[in-house]
């Protein structure tokens, strides 16, 4: 019998997932869009879980096993965070302790094989990898989810740093031709270059030719008291 079919962590797992859906920089299930995207931390605990015999762990042995895949944390390990405001970074930013593992399941994560036959957007053959696992094989016949899985899974391993590379080089350059192209309908301000536009309509003074804009509201947010300011000009 293994250690899922006897305990669960489903507090612990519970509000780590939620701080993982809820986070700055949300993990790879936020690449792109795909229903039933699986928390990352679930994940990687019903995989660790189904790998460790549950004869014989005591308390002492769960507390290892939690602190082997981040949701729990000793005073000699803190999850530091560079997100202001954010305590601590989510357990997912961490890769899982491979070793305390694999002493808890008594042999060598790499002997394992994972089959996942509806992989969708990736998250248990992710874990699976995360984790150590010898043979990982993600099926998936869905077009979208296959090529979901390709750049999750696939190419970060086959081609590493330098997609990583080429990646950042065309998105750069994507962003600097979407400004070029985009520029005559987004002015930039004298006072300095706007990072945002609220749209409205114009209307058009039949008498005195000038055009006056149909605002409505002029408060943006009330929990921080920011506003609109109209300025008109002679032009």
């Amino acid at each position: 019998m293994k250690l899922i079919e006897r305990w669960l962590p489903t507090e612990y797992l519970s509000i780590e997932a939620a701080r993982e859906r809820g986070a700055r920089f949300p993990p790879l299930f936020w690449l792109h869009i795909w229903w039933a995207r699986r928390p990352l931390i679930g994940m990687r605990t019903v995989i660790a879980a189904s790998l460790v015999d549950a004869e014989g762990v005591d308390e002492r042995r769960r507390e290892e096993f939690l602190r082997a895949i981040w949701l729990k944390v000793g005073n000699s390990r803190r999850r530091e965070s560079s997100y202001p405001g954010q305590p601590e970074r989510p357990a997912y930013n961490y890769n899982p302790l491979v070793d305390v593992l694999e002493k808890l399941a008594g042999r060598p994560l790499r002997e394992v094989r994972l089959l996942d036959v509806f992989a969708g957007g990736g998250s248990i053959p992710f874990e699976a990898l995360r984790l150590g696992v010898g043979e990982v094989v993600a099926v998936e016949y869905n077009p979208v989810a296959y090529v979901i899985l390709k750049a999750v899974l696939e190419y970060p391993m086959k081609y590493g740093q330098r997609l990583a590379n080429d990646v950042e080089k065309w998105a750069h350059w994507m962003l600097n031709e979407t400004r070029k192209r985009l520029a005559p309908y987004f002015p930039r301000h004298p006072e300095g270059n706007p990072t945002s536009y609220i749209w409205v309509r114009v209307y058009r003074c039949p008498i005195h030719g000038v055009d006056i804009p149909a605002v409505t509201f002029t408060r943006l947010s009330e929990k921080r008291d920011y506003g609109l300011k109209v300025e008109y000009s002679n032009g």
